[in-house]
């Protein structure tokens, strides 16, 4: 008897796994690329067509968006990086990535909680199973679409990074930026912080930024002023489309963005998703808190692997695996 219980008090325990959903930033052409990879995967062709049944006619010549993926010129492809467009078709790959995993993996476990970098955050509604596939395809055109027009009469903006080798004393940035109008909305690790503002507001708070020893990159977006007080207005348009849909209670806890908390009531994810858009991304938090109650591993489903390089930069000790692919999916390695 005492064998088996020195046994069993060996074995490792499971793994606490997070799922993360990446939000918009992307190439429009490398998303495609990763999506018509993913066509190869029965599974993940049927979650790439669904979209078709949300968006209907994107451009003129293409039909839906899976004509988009196989057939779409240079040009077509790249309006994709439209914040109404960009949204559900981050989505539908990362979906897809998640079917090709089902396909193809091999004992999958499920998560142990979810969430999503700004956009991100309706896929982690999905497979937190708060959404079904069409709802959660349907938010994230919504999402886009009332970011778009929140933005129209508005001057041009702009986002940059923030980072530093060292932590960046976030004090010392508000500061700077305070004086521009410019605001702290992604905290994306303690070496990356994500700014935005006016045009001319970044630019001149960049050079302050600069002079204060860090370094500062411009990021290319159609929605420079995501998560930044400017999109109050947006808030109010995305709430009227959340309140069409029934959120249900989701069967893992799923992490708020701007608070990095875990909810998991429908009825609270309601309240607060629409807020969330006018609202810092605080992903550090978010993965803090996730790592307090055990969770160890992180998986990132769609193009790219922005999120698990996020994850490492603030728990270096995380075990993280990408599938964006058939050929991920297949070995779903933790590194």
């Amino acid at each position: 008897m005492s064998e088996v219980i020195e046994r069993h008090e060996s074995e490792p325990a499971p793994l606490k796994i997070a799922d993360v959903f990446p939000g918009q930033g992307f190439v429009p052409r490398e998303l495609v690329g990763t999506a018509r990879g993913l066509f190869n995967s029965p599974k993940a062709e049927r979650v790439l067509t669904h979209i078709d049944a949300i968006l209907g006619p994107i451009f003129p010549g293409i039909r839906v968006f899976s004509d988009l993926i196989l057939n779409g010129s240079e040009e077509e492809v790249a309006q994709l990086s439209e914040t109404e467009n960009a949204q559900p078709a981050v989505l539908a790959v990362s979906m897809a990535s998640v079917a090709a995993l089902e396909e193809f993996g091999q004992e999958v476990e499920s998560p142990f909680a979810v969430s999503g970098h700004s956009a991100g955050i309706v896929g982690a509604l999905w497979r937190a199973g708060a959404l079904g596939r069409m709802e959660a395809l349907w938010l994230a055109r919504e999402r886009g679409e009332a970011i778009r027009d929140a933005k129209k009469g508005r001057k041009p903006g702009a986002m940059a990074a923030v980072t530093n080798r060292e932590p960046i004393d976030i004090g010392g940035l508000e500061k700077i930026c305070s004086e521009f109008n410019v605001e702290l909305v992604n905290l994306n690790s303690p070496m990356q912080i994500v700014v935005s503002g006016r045009l001319e507001d970044v630019v001149s708070a960049g050079a302050g930024i600069k002079f204060a020893g860090h370094r500062v990159t411009s990021l290319s977006t159609s929605d420079a002023f995501h998560h930044s007080e400017l999109m109050k207005p947006a808030v109010e348009l995305f709430a009227k489309s959340v309140d069409r849909v029934k959120i249900n209670d989701p069967k893992v806890p799923v992490y708020l963005n701007s608070t990095g908390q875990p909810l998991a009531m429908g009825r609270d994810i309601t309240r607060f998703l629409p807020g969330e858009i006018a609202k810092p991304v605080d992903w550090v938090s978010v993965v803090n808190n996730m790592k307090a109650r055990g969770i160890s591993a992180f998986r990132e489903f769609g193009h790219g692997s922005v999120l698990t390089g996020l994850v490492k930069r603030i728990n270096p000790d995380a075990k993280l695996a990408n599938i964006g692919s058939i050929e991920q999916a297949k070995s779903q390695p933790f590194q």
